[in-house]
Parts: structure tokens; C-alpha cells; sequence
């Protein structure tokens, strides 16, 4: 279950397609996302904002076994291509 040290914004899923070449999903989650204009679809890493960037690099570095833990104020890896990302 996603819990959210970071209650004053909103958390993003962000899937790296590991069969698609060039491919991330960023899915804004929770009742911070009215207007949410980072969802959508990216061709690179580098084509995230430059915050989100650093917290999957950030996090890219943590175990993808599980239980995975979180990283106070950045997120949780929660597979091999799965993150969750706090704004």
C-alpha cells in the first residue's frame, strides 16, 4: 500500500516500459492532481522535469527486491521499472 510521508503534494507513478524502447509513464496518484500537467507519456529520462529526474536516479540506486523501503522525501522503488515519486 502506498503510504506518503510527503502529504502537502502529490505522488507520481513512474513506469519505465521495459519492453518499449524509450518509454515512460508518469501517472499523477491521490487527491493532489487536479490540473496535473507532468502526467502523460516521455521518450527519455531526460525529458522528465529536472526534480523528478533526480529522484529516480535517486532511487534507481535502492534494491528493487522486496519489501522495498522508502526514501524519506523522494519516493520508493517498487519493482525493477516502478517508482512512486514525491513531488
Amino acid at each position: 500500500m502506498l503510504t506518503s510521508s510527503n502529504e502537502d503534494g502529490p505522488v507520481y507513478r513512474v513506469l519505465i516500459e521495459e519492453n518499449i524502447k524509450n518509454f515512460i509513464e508518469v501517472q499523477c496518484i491521490g487527491m493532489y492532481c487536479v490540473d496535473n500537467k507532468i502526467e502523460g507519456s516521455y521518450s527519455a529520462l531526460e525529458d522528465l522535469p529536472q526534480w523528478m529526474q533526480e529522484k529516480v536516479a535517486l532511487l534507481m540506486m535502492t534494491s528493487s527486491t522486496p519489501p522495498t523501503k522508502t526514501v524519506e522525501g523522494v519516493g520508493r522503488r517498487v519493482n525493477a521499472y516502478t517508482f512512486w515519486v514525491y513531488q
